[in-house]
């Protein structure tokens, strides 16, 4: 594939640590088709390629699920990655999980733990950013750690938001 996808979100890589994402784009992904087909495979199953955290190995920490994770490539990239496993007759799956986003948000006064439970006495917990040092995106709500799911923390006792 094409060696600038490896630190092209936050420029950090480090091949001794296995918890940092080590490369792997749709466009090494194109060549080795060929051969994933000689070995019988008739798909490809892709993980998240949505705009991830700095280094999720795993591509399961989304921060917009409108957008391509560049260390992946371009849309174009992917495009051709997938007119090729169809002209080699394959499949390309690819993975959506809505429920897995990165996790930005804290218990305040609970950043670096769990917080205790507690059945709704007087108010709920409030949302803190994990990270204050995190980028933050203009959305309607103000700005938010996320593009497409936003947060305040309004609580309601009578859950009727």
């Amino acid at each position: 594939g094409d060696p600038r996808n490896n630190e092209a979100h936050d420029g950090e890589f480090d091949v001794r640590d296995m918890t940092f994402r080590h490369g792997g784009d749709f466009v090494g992904l194109k060549q080795k088709l060929p051969y994933i087909k000689g070995l019988g495979c008739r798909a490809i199953w892709i993980s998240p390629v949505f705009l991830n955290g700095p280094n999720s190995y795993h591509q399961y920490a989304m921060h917009d699920f409108t957008l391509l994770d560049p260390r992946l490539g371009t849309l174009e990239e992917l495009r051709d990655l997938t007119d090729a496993a169809h002209a080699l007759g394959m499949y390309v799956i690819i993975d959506v999980v809505m429920n897995h986003m990165d996790n930005a948000f804290a218990f305040e006064g609970h950043e670096h733990g769990m917080a205790p439970f507690k059945m709704h006495e007087d108010e709920e917990y409030r949302l803190v950013l994990r990270d204050p040092e995190r980028e933050l995106f203009a959305t309607p709500a103000g700005m938010q750690p996320y593009m497409d799911f936003w947060y305040n923390n309004t609580w309601d006792p009578d859950a009727t938001y």
